[in-house]
């Protein structure tokens, strides 16, 4: 018990420095396009779907140094639905009005959608995943953004006024970086010790602990949009990073770790990735969501957290 409650309380420490650094590293990045003035697509895109999701490549990374991969691979279909149920929920009970979706808009997030979503199912029925299963994941991801690139032509944007000199806001990201590697190293440390001790598996702890953890950089700046009333940038980013997610955060893990995965045992939590997806994308469809939708897919959270294994 006393060795339990030890694992707790370094996860539970080590998860403040994920989601603090995580922020941090986000945060920086943010004061840098503003200063700057980066084009529309490298601040929606690759700013706030790729920097936001940090956390779970830096712990994809100690989960293969530390031969733990299925925290990460548990952590990366986890986040996946966190983003879409738990994420988008709270930033709308937050902004307490319902979204409205145009159709252009709308082909973008069903593309993004069916991708995030048709990776894990492709890969339940690999026989293996391997190092070059994670290398075309990375490739895809990569071919992926240079074609989104050339269908949006990048819009240069003015530099906004921002005090902070650009020395200190290179040192705000890689101290934060630097801190973030380490903070994720100690929390999937606290992760395998508090799985060999409850009897979960490795998945089941990063799918319902971790994700939660490695998401919150996603909640920040998701709950930050819709304050600003910025519905599509806020919705693009939870969802952008679920792509980026099972591409590029996946495509890594496998290639650094050079372990097959198979996720043929983890089918449930693949179909929650699956009914999570759908739902939010049948209430997408509609041209709007409601704060009555939000319930549900908050409700599909708790689903997950209750029979997801």
């Amino acid at each position: 018990m006393v060795e339990l409650l030890e694992a707790l309380g370094l996860f539970s420490l080590a998860g403040l420095g994920v989601g603090f650094f995580g922020y941090l590293v986000v945060r920086g990045a943010e004061l840098l396009a503003d200063k700057y003035g980066f084009d529309r697509f490298m601040v929606g895109f690759i700013l706030l779907s790729v920097l936001t999701s940090t956390p779970e490549w830096t712990v994809a990374a100690a989960s293969a140094l530390q031969g733990a991969v299925e925290i990460s691979v548990g952590d990366i279909l986890g986040s996946n639905i966190v983003n879409i149920s738990l994420v988008t929920g709270i930033s709308m009970l937050f902004a307490r009005k319902a979204l409205t979706i145009t159709s252009s808009f709308s082909k973008s997030l069903v593309e993004i959608l069916y991708l995030s979503t048709m990776i894990p199912i492709i890969l339940l029925y690999f026989p293996v995943a391997s190092s070059l299963t994670g290398v075309l994941l990375m490739v895809f991801f990569a071919l992926y953004v240079a074609t989104a690139y050339k269908s949006s032509p990048p819009i240069a944007v003015q530099p906004h006024v921002v005090r902070t000199s650009a020395v200190k806001i290179f040192t705000m990201i890689l101290l934060g970086g630097g801190m973030l590697v380490l903070s994720a190293i100690q929390l999937v440390q606290a992760a395998r010790t508090i799985a060999e001790i409850t009897g979960l598996t490795q998945l089941e702890v990063g799918a319902k602990l971790v994700a939660v953890i490695t998401s919150s950089p996603e909640l920040v700046t998701v709950a930050a949009s819709m304050q600003r009333g910025e519905h599509a940038m806020a919705l693009g980013n939870a969802v952008g990073s679920n792509l980026t997610n099972v591409t590029l955060i996946l495509g890594s893990l496998l290639a650094l770790s050079g372990v097959n995965i198979f996720l043929g045992p983890h089918v449930y939590t693949v179909l929650f990735v699956v009914l999570v997806s759908m739902t939010f994308w049948f209430f997408s469809s509609r041209g709007q969501i409601t704060l009555s939708n939000t319930l549900i897919l908050l409700a599909l959270y708790v689903g997950f957290l209750l029979f997801g294994r």
